[in-house]
């Protein structure tokens, strides 16, 4: 067949975007543990290479999407709305990592116009830049993630083999790490931005520092030389022009307590000034701010006291009106008293004090980011010591800060965790090496939060060591979950030994009795081998049906047959269902029930199945010739039920979770009575699915236990209803004139349908694979009347044999009925897509496949 790519058509944006098909594909069950591994390798990344962290998060994408290919894009900005650059790629497109893709030729401009992942096939249909790419993209799995406030970016995940497809859960890993690396690449952005900008100001400030000492020593020698020059400066023009000249120092001329006498180019350019216009000025305060007028005051003050002044810094007035920071150093060259003449030195260090406000500003900014953290921020010395802590430590530990500085934060760590973890940082310390760690802390609650320590040693820009910078994310929930996992685990393999246990008990005598029928005196216990070998088969078909309805329960996945029905009726067939155990086990049952009619809106069969499995458990978790209670009573607008024993009651620790799955709290292991701790499960769901409530009680080991259960009322009676039996239709051939064509691979399971359906007067006929069936029914006079079908064949499965008897106008009324061990609802929701008319599960309940083939 000829698709529409081969043939070079282009195809529209719908045809390849098939985001909805990730909804009904099946999805494999969460890994949250290998989440929660990539999770913390990415914080690990950032901590101890940040610059890695995109790379890390397209090598955990492919690992766990199973990718075949795997990267980052990111938008940048430039003309015809910018390109997507691939900043990190791993898998098969590595080769490709920094390539360049125009926004408009690129489905990740579709993917970060909408709000989520978006699956795409054969994307190179719509998009034909990606035709360039080798191997080609049969699947592209694709999330957005935001920075500043809009999407910038995507993870992608590529299948490039046409048998793998991505489902929900690939679609759910993809954007849990999407909005790491979103945070994680502001962080690493800012924190870019910010060692840039840091780097800038240190050189900056070494330069304009050197370029002060290179003035400062320029300055000195000048002060020495106009020191040994002094007399023939007070005499000679000359060296005062000389003097005035310096082009990078401003030098005045002014007499203590008068205005200017002369000034230099320098501050004639410095101040806007000219020599003449400083002459006029009829105070220095006009060139000065307001805010240094007490300190130009006590330099004054020491010149003419002393005849010299320490170098002071000062901010001054250009003509202008704006402010410029300057060096002074004035000195007293000739005169006494209140007016000697003066010379002042200035330099302009605007430029380095715009470089300390920069790097008080960078410190600013890295604290307001640090604060702003939800994490736990913190430096060590190299002695280990504390020398900072963000905000968010000291409210975490709700101690303050000065408590938890220096060696007072090894006070907070658990005692079980302290030694370890010291060892651990005073190794790291000792090698300059970074490390990772759990440890519990004490916080403000005074209970103790599982933290992991990130840290990594710090070096200044001469290279020198200057101790540890670490972070500490809370992980609480993490190994909460962790445990619960475990436990989750544990209890899996304990019920997976149970299944194995109550399948093997029916198996057993099943096998025995198979044994037994091939002996020569066989058949004179053929009934009794008979009759046990169904009430085993009964046992394994109730263990499968049990497994099924709690899984289809707890996902709710089925539906309730409600009607209005006396509860009496509901517990009459619990009762009836519950006796042959309650007899066995020679137990007294009582019954006390309200003279009233209660009557519910409910499903009777579930129902009954609810109070059969309490008094089946009663029966069975009580010794023999105990004592069983069943109370009926209204409270409200509430049927109110117990079920109460004097059995072996349930342990105080255990009633919390005697209605979980698996949960086996009602019997301890040396007293298992069988089953596989799914019933209470089922009674808890199918009461809450009636808006009901149960409750487990008990007063501890040996003490009994009871059950409560409490369901809305319904007023009115339920109409009479007679049901039908199949056989009186027909008396004891109930299938007479039926014509019935079995198909199946497993012949013992064909032939022995045959044999049923033909002792109830059926005409019946069997083929063991599809493409037989199809010819039978092609060579067939008259089509039958009902094809019974199995499902799972080798070569031609149940479904194609369906699809092509739908095909043929001849069979248009053929019943067809799939008979499988396949049971799910996607099963019969595909047996419905294919024209089959009811999906039954192997063993087949006799009745149901009776009347369905009986009806006309």
């Amino acid at each position: 067949m000829t698709s529409e790519h081969t043939l070079g058509i282009p195809a529209s944006i719908d045809e390849v975007l098939i985001t909805g098909e990730l909804a009904p594909r099946p999805a494999r069950a969460p890994d949250h543990a290998a989440e929660n591994r990539a999770l913390s390798a990415l914080a690990r990344e950032l901590a101890a290479r940040p610059r890695g962290v995109l790379q890390k998060l397209s090598e955990l994408a492919l690992e766990l999407c199973n990718a075949e290919s795997a990267g980052i894009s990111i938008l940048e900005p430039g003309d015809d709305g910018g390109m997507f650059r691939w900043h990190a790629t791993t898998g098969r497109y590595t080769p490709y990592l920094g390539a360049t893709i125009p926004r408009d030729a690129s489905p990740c401009a579709t993917v970060i116009a909408g709000t989520g992942v978006q699956l795409f096939r054969e994307p190179g249909r719509v998009f034909p830049a990606l035709d360039e790419l080798a191997p080609a993209i049969h699947e592209g799995l694709l999330a957005p993630w935001m920075g500043d406030d809009r999407a910038i970016g995507t993870v992608w995940a590529i299948g490039h083999d046409p048998e793998r497809q991505f489902d929900a859960e690939d679609a759910r890993l993809l954007q849990s790490l999407t909005s790491f690396a979103a945070a994680a690449y502001r962080m690493v952005t800012n924190l870019g931005a910010l060692e840039e900008h840091q780097r800038e100001l240190e050189e900056r400030v070494v330069e304009r520092t050197s370029l002060l000492t290179q003035r400062n020593q320029q300055l000195r020698r000048e002060v020495e030389q106009r020191r040994e020059v002094e007399a023939a400066l007070r005499d000679s023009r000359a060296q005062l022009q000389a003097a005035l000249s310096i082009e990078t120092v401003g030098v005045l001329f002014f007499e203590l307590g008068s205005a200017i006498v002369d000034a230099n180019p320098a501050f004639e350019r410095m101040s806007g000034y000219s020599a003449r216009a400083l002459r006029e000025l009829d105070h220095w305060k006009r060139l000065t701010a307001p805010e240094f007028y007490e300190p130009t005051e006590n330099a004054l003050h020491e010149l003419e006291t002393t005849g010299r002044t320490a170098p002071y810094e000062k901010q001054m007035l250009r003509r202008d009106g704006s402010r410029f920071w300057t060096l002074c150093a004035p000195t007293r060259i000739s005169g006494a008293g209140a007016a000697p003449t003066c010379v002042e030195f200035i330099l302009d260090i605007s430029a380095a004090k715009a470089v300390e406000d920069k790097l008080r500003e960078g410190e600013a900014r890295f604290r307001a980011l640090a604060d702003a953290a939800p994490a736990l921020i913190w430096q060590l010395d190299p002695d280990g010591n504390a020398v900072y802590q963000n905000k968010r430590f000291a409210e975490i530990v709700g101690l303050p800060a000065e408590r938890l500085l220096g060696g007072g934060w090894r006070a907070i760590l658990h005692p079980d965790d302290a030694a370890g973890h010291l060892e651990a940082v005073e190794r790291a310390l000792r090698e300059q090496s970074g490390y990772q760690r759990r440890m519990r802390i004490r916080v403000r609650d005074e209970g103790w939060h599982w933290f992991e320590a990130h840290a990594a040693p710090w070096f200044g820009v001469d290279g020198a060591y200057r101790g540890h910078v670490g972070i500490s994310i809370d992980i609480s929930a993490t190994v909460q979950t962790e445990e619960l996992l475990k436990d989750a685990d544990r209890r899996k393999d304990e019920f997976l030994a149970t299944l194995a246990h109550e399948l093997r008990n029916p198996l057993a005598p099943i096998s025995n009795a198979m044994h037994l029928l091939r002996r020569p005196d066989g058949r004179r216990s053929a009934d009794r081998m008979l009759e046990m070998i169904e009430r085993q088969v009964r046992q394994m078909v109730r263990l499968v049906n049990d497994l099924m309805d709690v899984s289809r329960i707890t996902r709710g996945k089925i539906g309730l047959d409600k009607a209005p029905v006396p509860l009496s009726e509901i517990l009459a067939s619990a009762i009836e269902t519950s006796e042959p155990v309650i007899d066995a086990a020679r137990h007294t049952f009582e019954v006390t029930m309200t003279d009233e009619v209660l009557v519910l809106h409910a499903d009777k069969v579930r129902l009954t199945q609810v109070f059969a499995n309490l008094l089946n458990n009663a029966a069975k978790y009580t010794d023999h010739g105990g004592q069983i209670w069943l109370d009926v009573r209204r409270e409200d607008d509430c049927a109110v039920v117990s079920v109460r024993d004097n059995g072996i009651g349930i342990a105080s620790a255990d009633l919390p979770h005697v209605f979980d799955m698996f949960a086996q709290a009602h019997a301890p292991s040396d007293r298992h009575q069988g089953g596989l701790g799914i019933g209470l499960t089922m009674v808890r769901n199918l009461v809450a699915m009636h808006g009901g409530t149960v409750e487990a009680h008990s007063e501890g080991p040996g003490r009994g236990s009871e059950f409560i259960v409490r369901l809305p009322l319904r007023r009115q009676l339920p109409p009479a209803r007679d049901a039908p039996d199949a056989r009186t239709a027909h008396g004891a051939a109930p299938l007479a004139r039926r014509h019935v064509l079995v198909v199946d691979d497993n012949r013992d399971a064909a032939d022995s349908l045959r044999l049923l359906l033909q002792g109830d007067g059926a005409e019946v006929e069997v083929r063991y694979d599809g493409p037989a069936a199809l010819q039978a029914l092609a060579q067939m006079a008259a089509p039958p009347d009902v094809l019974i079908l199995d499902i799972g064949m080798p070569g031609m499965d149940g479904y194609a044999v369906a699809r092509q008897v739908r095909q043929d106008p001849r069979l248009q009324g053929l019943r067809i009925i799939a008979l499988t061990g396949w049971g799910q609802s996607v099963d019969r929701m595909r047996s419905h897509d294919n024209g089959i008319d009811h999906h039954l599960t192997k063993p087949v309940d006799w009745t149901t496949l009776q009347r369905l083939v009986a009806a006309r």
